[in-house]
Formats: structure tokens, sequence, C-alpha cells
């Protein structure tokens, strides 16, 4: 893989676009995902998984409170 650098916006955009276009769907689809980590290396394990051990239970319960607390949480109706 070789590895360019953009030194413009539109450089940028041209490297993340280039042969993107997928025509069954007539849309760009980049096949790229941003991780939000400056290294490459990193782990691809998220920081729940991170936690180690039990991690599974303590999802279980995140999960439960995030269902709890979204039933009771505002609706916006405007554009903002």
């Amino acid at each position: 893989m070789i590895d360019e650098r953009a030194t413009t916006w539109n450089q940028l955009m041209d490297f993340l676009y280039e042969d993107a276009w997928t025509p069954s769907l007539r849309r760009f689809r980049p096949p790229f995902a941003f991780r939000g980590m400056a290294d490459v290396a990193f782990s691809l394990d998220t920081s729940l998984m991170r936690l180690g051990e039990g991690c599974q239970k303590s999802e279980r319960h995140l999960l439960l409170n995030f269902k709890k607390y979204a039933l009771h949480a505002p609706i916006c109706t405007e554009n903002t």
C-alpha cells in the first residue's frame, strides 16, 4: 500500500472518494471507517472490551440503563 499525504482539502476528498462510486446504490461509498486512534497498530477492541474480563456483564448493565433513561429523554421537535 502506498502512503500518500493530502496537502489540501480537495486533494483529501479526491483520495477518499477515488473508486468509491457504487452503481447499485447510485451513491459514493468509500471503504473507510474512522477509528479515532492516532496509532494504526492500536487494537480494534472497543474500550469496553479493553476493561478485561467481565465486560459482558458491564455491557448488559449499560444497555439496560440506556433503555431505561432513553424512555424519559425529551423529544426534539425543532430542527436545530
